[in-house]
């Protein structure tokens, strides 16, 4: 029987472009588009002077939408994602921010976060990326209205506000829990 063989020790001699192993319908496009379409004016107010350079909002706020949207809460999962996941790596703009990096700017943006999740799931809905057919807080499945599909009513919101409190609660519960057991370990050491 013949088998296709690999090439896992070939060099590339010109790097592949990280969008080419994304499909093109995934998710993290809009994600990116949305994000990038942000005004961040204020943190580059506060964050302008001397000091040693910090990741932009921009990039962090990608980064955990798309973690929130994956369920994934742990913010040392999030940053073995970013070193993992090309998906990640391509919302990370090919960075790599630290654990500790993702875990604070979460506890000191939860409003900013949770402004720009529930716009990106909105924008999702409206043109049919996302439905929210269900929604499940702590094992509780909560339908939307199936003939509803253009506009988000209120009841959606505020379904939206309260998971999306609950992921922001339960990600930095995850991330204190971690810091007890594991204190300074990255999670891949």
């Amino acid at each position: 029987m013949a088998f296709i063989q690999s090439s896992k020790n070939q060099t590339w001699l010109l790097p592949p472009d990280i969008r080419n192993m994304i499909s093109s319908d995934h998710i993290c496009y809009l994600v990116d588009s949305f994000v990038g379409e942000l005004d961040f004016t204020d943190f580059e107010l506060r964050y302008a002077g001397a000091g040693h350079p910090a990741y932009h909002p921009r990039i962090l706020c990608k980064i955990l939408i798309q973690a929130m949207i994956d369920g994934i809460r742990s913010s040392r999962k999030i940053a073995r994602c970013i070193r993992e996941n090309v998906v990640y790596m391509y919302l990370a703009e090919k960075l790599t921010p630290d654990f500790r990096t993702i875990s604070d700017f979460r506890k000191n943006n939860g409003d900013l976060i949770r402004e720009i999740f529930k716009n990106t799931i909105s924008a999702a809905r409206e043109i049919g990326a996302v439905g929210l057919e269900q929604l499940s807080i702590d094992g509780s499945v909560v339908k939307a209205f199936a003939s509803n599909n253009n506009t988000v009513t209120k009841e959606e919101l505020d379904v939206i506000d309260d998971y999306i409190d609950h992921m922001l609660k339960e990600s930095i519960k995850t991330d204190e829990l971690e810091d007890e057991q594991l204190q300074q370990c990255r999670g891949y050491d």
